[in-house]
């Protein structure tokens, strides 16, 4: 008689759904600790004189990126009902006269349908946890854009960048 392979199924469907939920908790931290960045870098900035002064080509993006970027990590770490079966209760009712092998052939049934059910909400918090990622680099980049253009825009001075020659007078004053 054939040995039939339902310990091997039910082990290695189990690691994929215990892998599944590191998964969903690595990106849920990443995204908390993002979001942290991210509230630091927005106070920073609303208290920062020199951003304030921005002129409205640079603050309007920046504002708007960081305002993106934070929803698109608090949708990452919205509160979801996850499927974690089986439930205690109902495994002891259905199953505690039935055959291991009866019992194990409906875990790993049951670890198959969680396993899909959860993958489409995974695959929503990689994308929006990515898009976040996205908008805080583009918010990154317009604020060093910022910075470079900043003499140029706040004085409306373009920056002087010659090399000036320093002298010494024989009073000791600079040239």
């Amino acid at each position: 008689m054939a040995k039939n392979s339902h310990q091997i199924l039910f082990t290695e469907i189990k690691e994929r759904l215990r892998d599944q939920f590191q998964s969903i908790d690595s990106l849920d931290n990443k995204a908390g600790l993002t979001l942290g960045f991210v509230g630091a870098l927005f106070a920073g900035l609303i208290n920062s004189d020199w951003f304030l002064n921005l002129p409205h080509i640079y603050l309007l993006p920046i504002l708007a990126l960081l305002i993106l970027a934070t929803l698109s990590l608090l949708v990452v770490i919205l509160v979801r009902q996850y499927r974690k079966d089986p439930e205690p209760t109902s495994l002891i009712k259905g199953y505690e006269n039935a055959t291991e092998e009866k019992t194990v052939a409906q875990l790993i049934r049951n670890f198959e349908e969680c396993y899909n059910k959860n993958e489409p909400q995974l695959k929503n918090k990689r994308i929006f946890i990515n898009l976040g990622f996205v908008l805080l680099f583009l918010t990154l980049a317009f604020l060093a854009v910022a910075l470079i253009n900043n003499d140029k825009f706040i004085t409306g001075k373009n920056m002087d960048l010659r090399m000036h020659r320093w002298e010494v007078f024989k009073d000791g004053r600079f040239r």
